[in-house]
């Protein structure tokens, strides 16, 4: 399936400059080492912020295929542009957590494939 046809025309060329993933168990544990060595570096640096609430809402997606939304009241869009900003920052971790779980440990998700 592509979805190709989908993208506007003037950005296809653009698109065209970005390389073709290749999703093997190979190229997946490289992707994991990689975030996993991203990861070591930046979370430690991101503080913690007590004046920030998160609350975690778990909304199904179709079976197999957990989904995670991370709402944050009161921000604008593309509000962690603003790389200073402690809401930003907070993104950032939770993101970091998110993508440590999905890909750094196969064994929390229901679906084995990757």
């Amino acid at each position: 399936m592509t979805t190709r046809h989908l993208i506007n025309s003037e950005l296809v060329a653009l698109l065209d400059q970005f390389p073709a993933l290749q999703y093997t168990d190979e190229t997946v544990g490289q992707m994991r080492a990689m975030i996993q060595a991203i990861r070591s570096q930046m979370l430690p640096t991101l503080p913690a912020f007590p004046g920030i609430a998160v609350s975690e809402h778990f909304v199904p997606g179709p079976e197999g295929a957990p989904a995670e939304l991370h709402v944050y009241p009161g921000v604008y869009h593309a509000f962690n542009m603003a790389t200073d900003a402690q809401v930003s920052q907070a993104a950032m971790r939770d993101q970091l957590a998110a993508l440590k779980r999905v890909l750094l440990d196969p064994s929390s998700r229901s679906d084995k494939r990757l």
